[in-house]
């Protein structure tokens, strides 16, 4: 049996590099259970071998037939015809087990392309990390499912209950433990990646000439006052396309660092309050001063300030009816992210005023939003699927904030104690920072090129000194 891809997902495989392969990856890392055995991760390990193939999409291979070369498909296979033993994997860290261990095990697991002869995922129980502590490391091809339906998947597969056991793995269609977690509220684009966002607008930007024809008036404004921010107008608004050339911009290979951090929600919290602005402002002014240190240290700091690409939603500019079928409805907010200062309270404002201004630049536009951003992001998105965005950067860092879970979550009695998302790197954007909530923590993961982006691992570091530096700036 065939199932027949969508434009959308095709889109992936089309795209698919040896310098940026389209895969996003989730790492979860868990507490184990007091008490447990000696034989605790082996006896995990024959659990999962015990289920096989049998979840939608985990069971499906890019077909071979030449018929379907120009519209890609994918053939549903039987649970026989999978080889687990290959996409279930089994192994330890070399001692002593530490965080950095990991980071460099899941670097070396991200660096390599998936194989689309098979099914394109992978899975990775990573025994041996310090504390009584193991991993689960997925990987998966954003053309099969993009990497926050993996999250959502993930959300309802843990349970609240410490006491569930014999919980099925990723792959099974067994029943999903049930959790009573509230979910938090999420617009509908919150279920897509960054990246599948950028190519699911390609999709309609065949309309933006019908619609930019109908709002002329109010779109052209827009774009004057763009590019009115370009030349440096005086309302805080920050312009794409002309960020200054850093590290972050350059071409890339297919070598990939991952790094994480994981600090206190709180505390972030703490400083939205003190400036006035959302959590996504505190996250980009400790952001700020985190990339300032780490571009200081390799004499490579700009003059002029770098640009963070933001995600925000534009739901708020259509009406209810037509949200129901938006689809994405998504665009970038442009922050100043201030690293040509060292004055921290200075900082904040100004990344507080360049996303206000953002804002209310796109709200303002009211159902005209959609199609000027569109119309704006033309040429990144021409750049992302050629792999010619370091000739023309929109920004320098792309940030985004995923909402995860609010209490504590679950699996065979195992703690979810932390969960990081990676997305795709991509000429240009070399460097791409994702911040996930899970429980009373944010978890912040930096996935770049180390060819291009060289120790990028310092940035997890410099992050905590920039948060405890701005504590003291701001909330002494």
């Amino acid at each position: 049996m065939k199932k027949r891809m969508t434009l959308l997902d095709s889109g992936f495989i089309r795209m698919e590099r040896h310098e940026s392969p389209q895969h996003g990856t989730i790492l979860i890392i868990f507490q184990m259970p007091t008490g447990s055995p000696q034989d605790y991760m082996q006896r995990l390990a024959a659990h999962m071998r015990g289920f096989p193939v049998t979840r939608t999409r985990f069971n499906w291979r890019l077909s071979k037939s030449l018929t379907d070369k120009a519209v890609p498909a994918w053939d549903v296979l039987a649970p026989d015809e999978i080889d687990l033993d290959y996409h279930f994997r089994h192994s330890a860290l070399p001692r002593p087990g530490s965080e950095l261990e990991l980071a460099l095990v899941v670097s070396r697991l991200a660096t390599h392309p998936i194989d689309l002869s098979r099914p394109p995922w992978e899975v990775h129980l990573i025994e041996g990390l310090q504390e009584d502590r193991f991993a689960l490391f997925v990987k998966v091809h954003h053309s099969l499912v993009d990497g926050m339906t993996v999250l959502k998947i993930l959300r309802s597969w843990l349970s609240e209950d410490p006491t569930q056991t014999d919980a099925a793995p990723l792959w099974a269609s067994a029943p999903a433990l049930k959790s009573k977690a509230p979910q938090q509220k999420r617009d509908r684009e919150d279920e897509t990646s960054l990246v599948r966002k950028v190519v699911g607008a390609a999709q309609g930007a065949v309309d933006v000439a019908v619609g930019v024809g109908e709002s002329a008036v109010s779109i052209g404004g827009a774009v004057a006052k763009t590019v009115a921010a370009g030349f440096g107008s005086d309302d805080g608004l920050v312009a794409p396309y002309s960020p200054p050339r850093t590290l972050f911009n350059n071409r890339i290979t297919q070598r990939r660092r991952i790094s994480t951090q994981r600090v206190e929600l709180a505390r972030l919290r703490s400083i939205a309050r003190r400036i006035d602005g959302t959590l996504n402002d505190a996250i980009a002014t400790v952001f700020g001063g985190a990339v300032r240190r780490y571009l200081i240290e390799h004499d490579a700091l700009p003059d002029r300030t770098l640009v963070g690409g933001v995600l925000a939603s534009l739901r708020a500019t259509i009406d209810e009816a037509a949200s129901e079928n938006a689809g994405n409805v998504i665009s970038f907010i442009f922050a100043d992210l201030a690293t040509d200062i060292d004055d921290i309270d200075e900082r904040a404002k100004r990344v507080v005023r360049s996303t206000r201004a953002g804002k209310d630049h796109l709200l303002g536009l009211n159902k005209d939003a959609m199609n000027y951003s569109s119309l704006m992001l033309l040429p990144f998105l021409a750049t992302t699927l050629t792999g010619t965005g370091h000739l023309l950067p929109a920004f320098n860092v792309g940030l985004s904030n995923v909402p995860g879970v609010d209490v504590p979550m679950y699996w065979n009695g195992a703690l979810a104690e932390a969960l990081h998302a990676t997305t795709i790197i991509t000429n240009g954007q070399a460097l791409v920072v994702t911040v996930t909530s899970w429980n009373d923590h944010l978890c912040f993961t930096f996935t770049a090129c180390p060819d291009a982006v060289p120790h990028s691992q310092r940035l997890s570091v410099y992050l905590v000194e920039a948060l405890e530096d701005a504590e003291k700036a701001l909330l002494s």
